[in-house]
């Protein structure tokens, strides 16, 4: 038999904070943007860039793959290790889509600083490795806006118990089927109606709102920063524990609540034992 109150459903009010709906839009962004690059990314490559043969452009496509499954397990390995506060990977998140999206279809102003640079228009080698350059730091992007989401939002929800922390799991399901059902949707349409170059450029300015929040919130916290060491639920002393199984009106029926209710009387002991 539960905790009375563990199972308890927690309003969806409760999440109206900044830091959770920014996560859950970094989340839906990812997406979102993964699945615009996925159905145009080929039509793209072959007007760009001449014709290609499959093979090129099957190649080009998986180092998207790879990049982001590499960022991902660095990313990981970053927050495990270093202790990383979560936020800013979410800031930095955003930054780098946008500068991928800026420079999947080069603006006019890009393509402005690379003649600039170069003192002639851009050369075949110029805008293969504008391309590669676009994927590879918009797959990083993504990478940044998503693996933090989970533990940022349960952080921010770690008062309110278990019941919470499942209830943004879902929320991050919810952004992550819709990113992934409107990117392709929206984006092609968006692609057939206005070209690609627009469109991108509608998405980097669409994300700009969310770097500027993130970062604004990232500089009004007081407290420590969130990382994976900061506790996801509250837990529950001794007296806590006796005080709610007692306010059941029925001695628990299965083992593990059973063993649980007999070790009450001596959980106090122990827990003055081991201080």
């Amino acid at each position: 038999m539960a905790i009375k109150g563990c199972e308890a459903k927690v309003p969806w009010k409760s999440f109206c904070c900044p830091g959770i709906w920014l996560a859950t839009s970094g989340v839906f962004s990812a997406y979102m943007t993964t699945g615009l690059v996925d159905v145009t990314l080929p039509q793209h490559l072959e007007s760009y860039l001449g014709p290609m043969p499959v093979t090129e452009v099957s190649a080009v496509s998986s180092l998207r793959s790879v990049v982001y499954l590499l960022t991902s397990w660095l990313c990981a390995q970053a927050m495990h290790a270093e202790r990383a506060p979560l936020e800013p990977f979410l800031c930095f998140g955003f930054a780098f889509t946008i500068l991928g999206m800026m420079t999947l279809r080069p603006l006019q102003w890009v393509v402005d600083v690379e003649t600039a640079v170069f003192h002639q228009p851009p050369s075949r080698v110029v805008e293969w490795s504008c391309q590669i350059f676009s994927l590879v730091i918009a797959s990083i992007g993504n990478a940044f806006m998503f693996i933090p989401g989970l533990p940022l939002m349960q952080s921010h929800v770690r008062h309110l118990g278990a019941a919470a922390a499942e209830q943004v799991s879902l929320l991050l399901m919810m952004a992550m089927f819709g990113g992934e059902f409107m990117g392709p949707i929206a984006g092609g349409a968006l692609v057939q109606r206005f070209g690609l170059d627009a469109t991108t450029a509608a998405f980097a300015t669409a994300l700009l709102p969310l770097f500027a929040l993130t970062a604004a919130e990232i500089m009004r916290e007081d407290g420590p920063p969130l990382t994976l060491e900061t506790p996801l639920l509250r837990s529950l002393s001794p007296t806590e524990e006796s005080q709610q199984l007692a306010e059941n009106s029925s001695m628990p029926m299965d083992p593990e609540s059973a063993y649980r209710f007999r070790r009450l009387a001596f959980l106090s002991t122990e827990g003055d034992a081991s201080s």
